[in-house]
């Protein structure tokens, strides 16, 4: 049987789960495109989306591979939404992301980049700023994301409110399975009358908490979410929904995430 290299990139505008008096409405994944094992490229797009009190003008992603010759392959996966609005609440005039990776195959480690871009983000009209985490972002290897991380643990452990000894576990060389989770948003810079639960997080009153720039990174794979919104159940969304999670939790809906890897011949 012929080993080949198999792509994986993948890319996703938006996607939730709602529940109003116990019965479950799926929104299937708007935007949302995947990379054929052999490479190439697709594209999806979702315009003027307005439904459970979510909208958006646009909401388009990207995916892309290709072999590159000499055993060194490369991927690209990127997702943008243009004036997102979340109950009236949180908007988002501009956000995306962007991962692409190489794979040669003479070497031990894929290399990536990863950006993200967020503009006019705003709670209730109080303009917030995003700050990223320049040097996590582009540090291109898993070995240069885990020199970064021990480059200062105390305040990534502070910034992503870590559990004592959580960090320290994860980048530990014998650790088996190697996920590191965190932000690449380093800081949010939010009025005084908004409140940060933490580094890059804000409670929306009344609905519960949104996350920014959250990532999982493991040893050639990468994935990014622009936003997540974890919502408490205090009050009700428009159209009496509230989101919840698949497992039963309350609950995660996600907006913008893009993933970009490849496997090598086994």
């Amino acid at each position: 049987m012929e080993s080949v290299y198999s792509f994986n990139g993948s890319a996703i505008g938006f996607g939730a789960v709602l529940k109003s008096n116990g019965v479950k409405t799926v929104i299937p994944s708007l935007a949302s495109v995947a990379l054929a094992p052999t490479g190439g490229e697709g594209s999806a797009v979702v315009e003027n989306y307005n439904a459970h009190g979510i909208s958006f003008t646009r909401a388009e992603s990207r995916v892309f591979g290709t072999d590159l010759g000499d055993g060194i392959y490369t991927t690209y996966a990127d997702v943008y939404i243009t004036n997102l609005t979340i109950f009236d609440k949180l908007k988002i005039a501009l956000m995306s992301a962007t991962i692409s990776s190489t794979h040669n195959l003479k070497l031990n480690e894929s290399s990536f980049d990863v950006r993200t871009i967020y503009r006019g983000l705003a709670l209730e009209d109080a303009e917030m700023v995003p700050e990223y985490d320049l040097a996590l972002s582009s540090a291109p290897t898993y070995n240069d994301v885990l020199r970064t991380l021990k480059g200062d643990m105390a305040g990534y452990g502070q910034r992503w409110m870590a559990k004592p000894g959580q960090l320290e576990n994860a980048v530990r060389e014998d650790n088996p399975l190697k996920p590191l989770g965190g932000s690449l948003v380093k800081d949010l810079k939010v009025p005084e009358h908004v409140q940060k639960h933490c580094a890059h997080g804000i409670e929306i009153p009344g609905l519960g908490r949104a996350h920014f720039g959250e990532f999982l990174f493991k040893p050639g794979r990468r994935r990014v979410s622009l936003l997540r919104l974890k919502l408490d159940g205090s009050t009700p969304a428009p159209n009496g929904f509230a989101l919840m999670s698949g497992n039963g939790d309350e609950g995660d809906v996600t907006v913008g995430s893009v993933e970009g890897n490849g496997s090598p011949p086994m």
